[in-house]
């Protein structure tokens, strides 16, 4: 081997021990930095615009233990650390983090002698960062099918498949479909004229009010007494009977919903109206990594609440002359 020969190889050789050492401080630097949990858990509340985080921690032994600075968490708006649970031993750790600029900070120190750690976070998230995660349809309109009205409901986690590859675990609770099932045809079907008559004047009468223009008003009053002369029910007691039969108590005999959709509530816009327009229908369900979508129908028995509105009527007033 010739002489230049030696000295290539002596400056490879060189070369490799600097790279080599290189990797090692930098692995001694990384070991003795801040230590800082992984994402093992995403949990949201879609109701209540609420998502938990659990971040597992792993602190290792010896030497590094020792000298090892500090546990170190992003401060995020809105979140707190709930808990720190020791998994080697399942056993609560009493100790607080503290807040330094934008991070929570927590002296490793001061941790019991485990290895596996689990952070609790929670923080309060907008229905806008929710709909980044969710994709919602629900229809304005239903499919008249026969005696019933239907409509097709569906959620689904965003590009599911992406996040698998991000996160262990990820469930969405209490994702709400609202639909507005429409009742006003049925209930005016179902009142008798003079009747409806009477509840026109009186809402009438009570929008006039709020406007403010007096001559309006007058008009107004004088065509609700007018109205109140003639034979009937009083208005206010036949508005509670009515909204008693779209209260979710009742109503709820007539919605059919499919698996894994839940009913969450019923509720009537109860404005300023002879009959209720619409009944919002609001059903829930919860979606994970392992299933993404959910998809279903709601159902309104349009025909068997029409007749039992008018049965209903006719029982409730059957003496009283229209």
């Amino acid at each position: 081997m010739s002489e230049r020969d030696v000295k290539e190889t002596k400056v490879k050789r060189f070369a490799r021990e600097i790279k080599d050492l290189i990797g090692e401080l930098q692995g001694l630097k990384r070991a003795f930095s801040d230590f800082i949990p992984e994402i093992s858990a995403v949990e949201f509340d879609y109701l209540v615009k609420s998502m938990d985080v659990r971040l597992l921690l792993n602190l290792p032994r010896g030497i590094v233990r020792k000298f090892g600075t500090k546990i170190a968490i992003p401060a995020y708006s809105g979140f707190s650390v709930r808990s720190i649970l020791d998994l080697d031993t399942g056993a609560p750790v009493n100790l607080k983090f503290e807040q330094d600029s934008n991070r929570w900070i927590l002296p490793v120190k001061d941790m019991p002698d485990s290895q596996r750690y689990s952070i609790a976070m929670r923080g309060d998230v907008s229905r806008e960062f929710l709909d980044n995660w969710v994709k919602i349809t629900a229809p304005l309109n239903p499919k008249c099918e026969g005696n019933i009205d239907r409509y097709w409901l569906h959620a689904t986690i965003v590009d599911s498949s992406v996040l698998q590859e991000i996160y262990d675990v990820l469930s969405i609770d209490n994702v709400v479909l609202g639909v507005n099932v429409g009742v006003e045809r049925i209930f005016s079907s179902a009142v008798p004229k003079r009747l409806r008559d009477r509840l026109s004047a009186h809402r009438d009468f009570v929008i006039s009010s709020r406007s403010g223009a007096r001559n309006v008003w007058i008009k107004k009053a004088q065509k609700y007494r007018k109205a109140l002369r003639k034979s009937g029910p009083e208005v206010l007691e036949f508005l509670d009977f009515v909204f008693s039969l779209v209260s979710g108590e009742y109503f709820r005999e007539f919605i059919r919903i499919d698996d894994p959709f839940q009913l969450n509530r019923i509720e009537a816009n109860r404005q300023v109206q002879f009959v209720p327009e619409q009944v919002l229908v609001e059903v829930y369900s919860k979606l994970t990594l392992e299933t993404p979508v959910a998809s279903g129908n709601l159902i309104f028995e349009r025909v068997n609440f029409d007749r039992e509105i008018k049965r209903k009527v006719d029982e409730e007033f059957r003496d009283v002359k229209f």
